[in-house]
């Protein structure tokens, strides 16, 4: 049994490589050079509570990240983090699954319809699906706060405002 378990909510935040391993234009992005100390200062201090002086018995670490590329190799030694799960992107059913969650207290015009959502919006992750619905929400309520509904023009519309993220490089 498991007696705890630690979650650490985007780990590339606390397990990044150093600036002087990313590739140049990737690490110039990032805009991280404020952060850095930071960041590999929590970096020191999960390997050094993972690597304790005393042993921590039935205590489970579990981490997420969308860019596994930029795990700190350090991190994925034996008695760490043992092993990856890859997650794959939603296929269409569990994309509209995950739309019919996400609009099902937002009133939808009656041409919106959330089959054809799912076949456009191929490449989306859970989150850039729900970010995508809110930004339709959004833009109705920017049309007028009095709006009773979200049309497909506003679903068009957030469809440019937030395209998918995550690339094929990066799964």
């Amino acid at each position: 049994r498991v007696r705890r378990a630690v979650w650490c909510v985007q780990a590339v935040g606390v397990g990044s490589l150093p600036p002087s391993s990313l590739p140049r234009p990737l690490f110039a992005r990032q805009r991280l050079p404020p952060l850095l100390p930071l960041i590999l200062g929590r970096r020191t201090q999960l390997l050094h509570e993972m690597d304790g002086v005393e042993a921590l018995t039935r205590v489970v670490v579990i981490a997420a990240t969308n860019r596994p590329d930029l795990i700190d190799p350090a991190l994925l030694r034996p008695g760490r983090f043992d092993r990856m799960i890859y997650v794959a992107l939603p296929d269409e059913s569990d994309r509209r699954e995950i739309l019919r969650v996400h609009t099902a207290r937002m009133p939808l015009a009656g041409g919106v319809s959330l089959h054809a959502l799912a076949e456009a919006t191929r490449g989306y992750s859970g989150a850039e699906l729900a970010a995508l619905c809110r930004e339709a929400a959004q833009l109705a309520l920017s049309d007028s706060l009095d709006a009773c509904e979200v049309t497909e023009r506003h679903i068009r519309s957030a469809l440019e405002a937030v395209p998918p993220r995550t690339d094929a490089a990066s799964v």
